[in-house]
């Protein structure tokens, strides 16, 4: 299939040629990571040794991951010094790459026009495909600022959020980039505070925004949602950012110099979560990483078959940006040890559980191919997962807490319980499309 990828600049163009997601997604590379983890999973059935091996490294896996929800049990808090806000010349470029969005797009209008900013140092670049009649038509019942404009792109393979994010770079003009999604509404003081990290247009600074779910008292994926987000802004990233560790950007409301960006070849339009593999490019770059103390509030799938397609998504993305950036990024520049660990660890971990959940299941089922271990497997899964659903429903109810979500006591277990199912189908999903279907976008519904 012809790539309409547009040129853009020539050393962004080596980059991505070099760490891109497309040979990773080659059949050829689909069908070994296929056969290698379909061998992996028959070997220990067969193997009793190696499968009690696996077994027990599915075990610490997962209490790898319950160790990251008692974390959250301790409120990080920021310790950065700020810096003065004082006049800033920096202008700044914001990309809106959209498609299929209708009336939800107003909000975001509104919330951009309304950024604390001089009108002159902002530059809004929305990027829409030129038979997309559906935003097109919704855009023109909206007036955007003198600052705006439409960019028009031809549809083209691949059809990604990064594809149209390198057409909107490649007309971008300001000194700092930054991403808003359709549904994104940045506070008012975003851009400002933003700014301030940076004291010229090629500093080695990446500031990222905190995002905060609004409708987190719809339902029990809605809460569930938001408190996985209030984990993850407001503990797991500000703790890097302390620690000035590098962490992985959100897929917006970050801010970045855009000269920087281009060096480090912007986003990989062969992969379907292009802000995660954005975050190991700017760090190979020697980037800092920053939380910024404000938000950007969004709405979050509040129906299972939109959450599904939107963690189906993500999950996809993750493995093959580890494929792909995994080990050309150790001891390189911008990842130190403890970098690399604390960076690489707890995504490896989210990407290994579909792998670990499969196996350990028919493990159990096929207990006669392993008598020595079966039983005592079976008691130490059962007494894990009991402590974690004890883990989970204290720390569940205390980040409830936190951020005001209205819950009744009895409803937090079943709740958690149907969000941990949904992880679970959205990782064998991931596993599934990475197979048959690695560029599909399942597109988030609002």
């Amino acid at each position: 299939m012809q790539n309409t990828i547009d040129p853009i600049a020539e050393k962004q163009h080596l980059v991505l040629k070099r760490f891109s997601a497309k040979r990773k997604i080659s059949l050829v590379w689909r069908l070994v990571w296929g056969i290698l983890l379909t061998g992996l999973l028959l070997l220990g059935f067969y193997w009793p040794i190696w499968g009690f091996i696996l077994f027990v490294a599915g075990m610490f896996n997962y209490l790898f991951l319950l160790s990251y929800r008692l974390s959250n049990l301790e409120k990080v808090s920021p310790t950065d010094e700020v810096p003065s806000l004082g006049n800033q010349k920096l202008s700044c470029t914001i990309l809106v790459p959209l498609k299929n969005e209708g009336e939800v797009i107003g909000g975001c209008l509104d919330a951009i026009r309304h950024l604390d900013y001089p009108d002159s140092l902002k530059e809004l670049l929305i990027i829409v495909e030129d038979n997309d009649a559906f935003t097109l038509e919704h855009l023109n019942q909206f007036k955007l600022p003198g600052y705006g404009r439409v960019v028009l792109i031809p549809p083209g393979y691949p059809a990604t959020k990064g594809r149209s994010l390198l057409y909107g770079l490649k007309n971008a003009t300001g000194d700092l980039i930054t991403v808003f999604d359709a549904e994104s509404r940045p506070e008012k003081d975003q851009l400002q505070k933003a700014a301030a990290y940076f004291s010229r247009p090629e500093d080695l600074v990446c500031v990222q925004s905190r995002v905060i779910i609004t409708n987190k008292n719809q339902n029990w994926i809605t809460q569930n949602f938001a408190a996985e987000y209030y984990e993850w802004f407001y503990n797991f990233l500000q703790y890097q950012s302390n620690h000035h560790r590098p962490f992985g950007l959100g897929g917006n409301s970050f801010y970045v110099s855009r000269k920087v960006l281009i060096r480090s070849g912007a986003w990989d339009p062969f992969n379907v979560t292009e802000d995660a593999d954005l975050s190991v490019r700017l760090v190979r770059q020697g980037v800092k990483f920053i939380m910024v103390n404000s938000s950007t509030s969004e709405e979050c799938p509040r129906r299972v078959g939109a959450w599904l397609k939107q963690r189906t998504r993500w999950n996809k993305g993750l493995m093959v940006t580890q494929m792909v950036h995994l080990v050309p990024s150790v001891f390189k520049s911008g990842f130190g040890l403890m970098d690399w660990i604390s960076f690489w660890t707890r995504s490896l971990s989210g990407s290994f559980l579909p792998f670990f959940n499969i196996f350990i299941l028919f493990y159990l089922l096929v207990g006669h191919l392993s008598p020595r271990f079966t039983w005592k497997a079976s008691l130490a899964l059962w007494s894990l997962f009991a402590i974690s659903l004890l883990v989970m429903t204290i720390v569940n109810v205390i980040t409830f807490k936190r951020i005001h979500v209205k819950y009744r006591f009895w409803q937090v277990l079943p709740g958690m319980l149907g969000y941990m199912a949904l992880h679970i189908l959205a990782g064998f999903n991931a596993l599934i499309q990475y197979l048959l279907a690695p560029l599909k976008w399942n597109k988030t519904d609002h």
